[in-house]
């Protein structure tokens, strides 16, 4: 039966309460331009001169943005780009990443953003559905997917052209902007397409509310796979702002974004409640001249309060990614009643019905629908899910097609709508809107697990989390080893953020009387007994302090001392949080990594307690050190850099095989006991030692970084020469550095210092365009060792540690100048840095094909302090560990 067969008593009815209640709908805005690219082009003529976009220590005008959009989309459309063809934007963050957008809207493509962070698997599950004819991607993310799809490397786009005229092509409100995947029940992610009437409406409304102008500087921290991410992009270029983009690291650390935001005078940020509850944990007191705007997830009036004492604004947002990012709107006040999700945004409906499509009057709980110019084309290829979810309004004017949400929520007497959850199994985790069963059919998948129900309750303090309840094959606890294979397995085809952080054994589904699945029966994961007998109740105080942050941050209660943070349900961003009020505890600054190497309690109230547990560990003190000690591969054996610690390495970890071991071997003397060991071979030859007692029979695989080059190197012959198997040599931004021409009389050594001097001036311009911020950093540390060296003898070292450190690093330079490098029969692997920061006089080789049989050079992302760091060791990781499965 069509809408229009429905009885006149429907109508009558529902025609009563629209005119009644529902008197905020489709308020009025018009759209001035046919689509979004026009939009922006007349931004930039109004603005040419101004900042436009940031990234890092790069700005860009509107002038140079538009030039650089025109020669991208120029390029594109040599290389086959054409008008309604998909196109994906596969990178990481970056200044290219905006580029790219407008280019491909510029051209009547079709973009579809991939986050660089998204599992391979899920990656090319995407391209492939979206059937992508171009891939705009880097060497490296690309080498990584294994699909057939024609690639453009983003260095290939900067390729100096003609720029093309603005109005070659005609572009309507009507034509696709845009294709972005959200979580699908089936297991696989599905597209929702939109158009640029889509966007131009949301974007109209905003500038209205919560409204922008030039002088506003947004930062999008927002997942390039996230819609919000879109608007934080196309909003302030739209009308004449600053867009800065955060880096992944910032993101990342709250307490770089948090000074981040103080020191770049940030005016506007989009994010969800959980995210602005971070900032404020980790010490957010200052009030910032800052519009907020907020969404994704429930807010809370105890949240909503401390924001609005800490901004010049806050406004909460609602919207489904298929009615273009968001379709309601409130100003949030202080000590509200009702914290409710708002009114339409500019010609847009939104109505509560019932299950036989009756409009709700205010206080009836019902489905949420949402009508309008923001209602996207729908779900690509997807009909049947089309005629469900997208269907004719039975209660409006005309044809409008209105999207049955599948939220609860109801009227308020003012005609604002309050949000009342979920109809079905979808949740928002950090902003992310899921389908429970697309985990689900994930999960049941593994090996040794039967059935499997996902739930995510919210802890004590309000953050969801994802727990799996399994029912494996076999009557065994799950073991960290098992667990380590399932999640590795998940993170290769699932978001990190749809990896469940609690995995409980059950024995069977409990069912209610109709058969449906009891969620109040699961365990609870968050209700723990008290342990009589667990050793934690003898803590000192300091320890009990330290025991009382982990329950505030999980939500937990009865921490135990051997509890591991990250088995109760920590996270990367609860670890900052962590970090965060144990710094201002203490007082100290530890880095990220500390809870990482200690995840138990007990070790990390080891490591915070007095120096007389240091003393004890001294004695045990090895240059062997377990990085990631289990797992079924022949283990990789890394040496230190320079500076003789392993802290670098411990980046690694997420990013290899759950079955790779790492050990680390860190420099002899660093604890302070031992003198530290002089020359090469010295070193290698005490290293093989601990090696052949851990591992006697090998193969070994072995890879070290900068300096630890030289050791591997030399290691690796020494074990050739005692008959043993060296199956890889890896070595990482290690040049040849010291095996120059021996000059001779004053005017070869000035020749030398000349050629050397003018080498360094070139890197350093060179590093001054490509990397501003490395370019400072590193001229910071030149500095500082230089007014080193001009400071008094007599002056005491106050710092016991940073002395041993040099004392080690001394000697390992001498060492290397003392090094006669000899030919070895064997291939290497040279990861090298694509950011200079020192003359290499072979940037091919890096001095290395005298010496060995072949070289395989791998480029990754970074100089040569930042190789390791994230996002950077994402890529490196995944391409390491191919090459050890190779």
């Amino acid at each position: 039966m069509s809408y229009s067969d429905l009885p006149d008593e429907f109508h009558k009815k529902n025609s009563e309460v629209l005119k009644k209640y529902y008197t905020k709908n489709l308020h009025q805005i018009d759209i001035t331009f046919y689509n979004v690219y026009d939009f922006f082009a007349n931004t930039s003529q109004n603005f040419p001169d101004k900042a436009a976009l940031t990234y890092n220590d790069r700005t860009i005008t509107y002038q140079e943005l538009e030039e650089l959009s025109n020669i991208f989309a120029l390029n594109l459309s040599k290389n086959g780009a054409k008008k309604g063809q998909k196109i994906g934007i596969y990178l990481e963050r970056s200044i290219e990443y905006p580029i790219c957008l407008l280019a491909i809207l510029k051209l009547g493509g079709v973009f579809v953003p991939i986050d660089a962070h998204t599992p391979i698997e899920r990656t090319a599950l995407i391209l492939e559905d979206s059937e992508a004819s171009i891939l705009i991607s880097t060497e490296n993310l690309y080498s990584s997917l294994q699909i057939e799809l024609k690639c453009l490397f983003i260095e290939s786009l900067y390729k100096n052209s003609p720029s093309i005229s603005q109005t070659s092509l005609e572009i309507s409100l009507s034509d696709e902007a845009y294709m972005i995947y959200t979580s699908g029940s089936t297991g696989l992610p599905k597209g929702v397409l939109l158009t640029h009437g889509n966007l131009l409406n949301l974007l109209h409304s905003a500038h209205q509310t919560p409204g922008i102008n030039p002088n506003d500087r947004l930062l999008a921290i927002t997942s390039f796979s996230f819609d919000v991410s879109i608007m934080e992009i196309l909003l302030p270029l739209c009308y004449g702002s600053e867009l800065i983009i955060a880096n992944q690291e910032t993101i990342k650390d709250g307490r770089l974004l948090l000074s981040f935001l103080e020191e770049k005078k940030i005016t506007m940020l989009h994010s969800t409640p959980g995210t602005y509850r971070m900032l404020i944990n980790i010490g957010w007191k200052k009030k910032l001249p800052i519009k907020l705007i907020t969404g994704g997830e429930a807010l809370s009036n105890d949240l909503a309060n401390q924001l609005l004492d800490l901004s010049d604004g806050l406004w909460n947002e609602y919207g489904p990614t298929e009615t273009t990012i968001f379709s309601s709107i409130k100003r949030i006040t202080q000590n509200l009643q009702k914290l409710t999700i708002g009114s339409p945004i500019h010609n847009t409906s939104i109505y509560i019905i019932d299950k036989n499509l009756n409009l709700l009057p205010p206080g009836q709980k019902g489905e949420i629908v949402i009508g309008g110019a923001g209602v996207s084309k729908g779900y690509w290829k997807k009909d049947e899910l089309n005629k469900e979810k997208f269907i004719q309004s039975p209660f409006s004017i005309g044809n409008e097609i209105i999207y049955k949400t599948g939220d609860l929520g109801s009227l308020t007497e003012d005609g604002e709508v309050l949000f009342g959850g979920r109809m079905d199994s979808q949740v928002k985790i950090r902003g992310h809107r899921i389908e429970l069963e697309e985990i689900e059919n994930q999960i049941i998948r593994l090996n040794n697990i039967k059935s499997a129900v996902i739930t995510a309750p919210s802890n004590s303090i309000g953050i969801k989390v994802l727990v799996a309840y399994i029912i494996m094959d076999f009557d065994k606890e799950i073991s960290d080893h098992q667990l380590s294979i399932w999640k590795s397995k998940l993170e290769k085809l699932l978001p990190d953020y749809m990896v469940p952080q609690f995995w409980i054994k059950i024995k069977k589904i409990p069912l209610t009387q109709n058969g449906k699945t009891d969620f109040k029966a699961l365990p609870n994961p968050f209700q723990r007994e008290a342990d009589k007998t667990d050793g934690s109740i003898l803590l000192s105080d300091k320890e009990k302090a330290v025991r009382e942050i982990w329950s505030q941050v999980l939500g937990i209660k009865h921490i135990k001392a051997n509890d591991d943070f990250f088995k109760l349900g920590g996270n990367s961003i609860l670890a900052v949080e962590l970090m965060a009020k144990i710094d201002q505890m203490t007082e100290h600054y530890y880095p990220l990594t500390t809870i990482f190497r200690n995840p138990t309690l007990e070790k990390f109230c080891e490591l915070l307690n007095s120096n007389e547990k240091s003393k004890q560990e001294y004695r045990f003190w090895k240059s062997l050190t377990p990085i990631k000690p289990s797992g079924s591969l022949p283990p990789l054996y890394l040496i230190h850099g320079i500076n003789a610690n392993i802290t670098n390495y411990f980046n690694l970890v997420d990013h290899v095989s759950p079955e790779q071991p790492l050990f680390g071997l860190q420099a002899k003397g660093l604890d302070g006991a031992e003198k530290p060991i002089f020359g090469i071979e010295n070193i290698a030859a005490h290293y093989i030692n601990e090696i052949l007692e851990h591992n006697p029979k090998g193969p070994y695989l072995l890879g070290g970084y900068s300096f630890g080059g030289y050791v591997a190197y030399e290691m690796a012959r020494q074990l050739i020469n005692m008959n043993k198997e060296v199956s890889h040599l890896i070595l990482f931004d290690t040049d040849v550095l010291y095996q120059e021409k021996n000059y001779r009389g004053n005017w070869g050594k000035t020749k030398k210092y000349i050629s050397n001097l003018l080498d360094k001036r070139i890197v350093d311009i060179k590093l001054l365009f490509q990397s501003p911020k490395t370019f400072k950093v590193t001229k910071q540390r030149v500095l500082e060792r230089k007014l080193k060296k001009l400071l008094p003898k007599v002056i005491e070292p106050t710092n016991v540690r940073k002395v041993i450190f040099d004392e080690v690093k001394t000697v390992n330079l001498n060492s290397i100048k003392a090094y006669k490098i000899k030919p070895l029969d064997l291939n290497i692997y040279l990861f090298r840095a694509r950011i200079k920061i020192s003359p290499i006089k072979d940037k091919n080789t890096y001095g290395w094909k005298p010496y060995v049989k072949s070289i395989i050079p791998v480029d990754i992302d970074g100089d040569h302090n930042t190789m390791f760091n994230f996002p950077n060791v994402k890529t490196l990781g995944n391409i390491l560990q191919k090459i050890i499965n190779n």
